[in-house]
């Protein structure tokens, strides 16, 4: 049968044998190989000394000669999708440094919530919320909450009469046949006008109450933090955020002095021997500087709580542990930028965040102490006796079971109603001085 472009698009292995005819000649680039194993301490020997043959002159063998009836695939001659957004729409590049830094942006960390901790210095306190924050659940409700709250979900998730073209999903059952196109509601947008519903509810109450704090909402706002480890090791991390919720004053600290001061006797966790940015990309070209949402002279120049959305259609690959570790992660960025623009350096500088997928929620405290961190060769021995960072966190909790079509009609089955309350709560945090405990 002749191999035609239709068959190419069915069959895998015909597809693959055509890609190993154009490809199998590639050679390899040494780019800057030299230069990072003398970075990392190895020494490095010209082959020229060792063998006396260089490696430009040495000789392809026969067997292994390119063939000249094998023709230069057509797309090798064209420039790819990607170049070709970059000559229309040039940006500028990253600057080159003689530094290395190890950057975060948001994925995966290959051992979650603990490589986390590890790098940010930070021990977590017990299991959920401080005490502070319960206390404010359940002291204020709205009329109907629990129908407004549901009508919220079904009109981001549902109502929406947008449909584009989603990320395509593999199936397994389909192997070497076409995908189905799926079309639907983009995931950033549901997860936008879901927490735009219902921050529009949490402030509806807190408009009624006396001693209202103003607040303000700053959508896709970009953070970045860097920071120098204790042997000199370069650290950035950058993430672009769902939403952030801006105030004019700080929160107040959710643990008492006496409870930073045992802080000094707790470790963070010990990975040694492995390095706590295993799996951490190490980069030359990279921006160095902090980027706050808003300037140091803005009336809402304080972050509250950071809304952080990720992708649900690949909950399989994210779990618990690794949404912990995103929160962290974001939060200690936040929390980077909040106490190097605060008139008072010592003071502790406390966030909120709210990871959320549309479904699940997981809510997180971080309350940072000190802006050191320690030493990747030598693990938390570099901090011992000194402040740490303290991290609380609840298991993520899920707001519905179901929310879909189904025969034509809305369907929203298993609403959680203590979901809400907590959110509330978060969002209630130094907003009225009479509801807040003392510690």
């Amino acid at each position: 049968m002749r191999l035609t472009q239709v068959l190419n698009k069915h069959l895998l292995g015909r597809w693959f044998n055509d890609k190993w005819k154009g490809k199998k000649d590639v050679t390899i680039s040494n780019a800057k190989l030299r230069s990072i194993l003398e970075a990392s301490g190895k020494q490095v020997y010209d082959a020229v000394e060792l063998f006396g043959v260089e490696w430009k002159a040495r000789q392809m063998s026969p067997a292994r000669a390119p063939q000249s009836s094998v023709k230069t695939p057509k797309w090798e001659s064209q420039p790819s999708r990607r170049s070709r957004q970059h000559l229309a729409d040039p940006r500028p590049e990253q600057p080159q440094h003689e530094t290395p830094a190890y950057v975060y942006t948001g994925r995966n960390l290959i051992m979650g919530l603990q490589q986390a901790q590890a790098i940010t210095n930070t021990i977590r306190v017990g299991e959920g919320l401080p005490e502070r924050i319960v206390a404010l659940e359940g002291l204020e409700r709205l009329k109907n909450q629990d129908e407004m709250v549901a009508e919220v979900i079904k009109t981001s998730l549902m109502f929406d009469a947008t449909q584009e073209k989603l990320a395509k999903m593999i199936d397994v059952t389909r192997l070497g046949l076409p995908q189905p196109v799926q079309y639907g509601i983009p995931g950033s947008r549901s997860r936008l006008s879901l927490l735009a519903g219902l921050l529009g509810l949490c402030e509806r109450l807190a408009s009624r109450l006396g001693g209202y704090q103003s607040r303000m909402v700053l959508y896709k706002p970009l953070l970045r933090a860097t920071n120098v480890t204790a042997d000199g090791h370069r650290l950035v991390l950058a993430r672009r955020q769902e939403l952030a919720l801006l105030a004019d004053r700080p929160l107040a600290p959710v643990a008492p002095p006496h409870a930073v001061d045992a802080s000094r006797a707790a470790a963070a966790p010990e990975l040694a021997p492995v390095s706590p940015f295993v799996h951490l990309h190490q980069l030359w070209q990279y921006d160095w500087g902090d980027v706050a949402p808003v300037a140091a002279d803005c009336r809402h120049s304080h972050v509250h709580t950071l809304f952080i959305g990720w992708n649900g259609r690949l909950e399989k690959y994210v779990n618990d542990d690794q949404l912990g570790a995103l929160s962290l992660m974001c939060l200690y960025a936040a929390a980077l930028n909040m106490a190097r623009q605060q008139a008072e350096p010592s003071r502790p500088v406390v966030l909120q965040c709210v990871t959320t997928d549309g479904r699940l929620v997981k809510p997180a405290v971080l309350q940072l102490n000190t802006l050191a961190l320690p030493d990747p060769t030598s693990g938390e021995v570099s901090t011992r006796h000194q402040p740490k960072n303290m991290l609380w966190t609840e298991p993520a909790a899920a707001l519905y079971d179901v929310c879909r079509y189904e025969a034509g009609r809305p369907r929203l089955d298993g609403y959680n109603a203590d979901v809400f309350p907590r959110l509330l709560a978060l969002y209630m945090n130094g907003l009225i001085a009479r509801t807040v405990p003392q510690l």
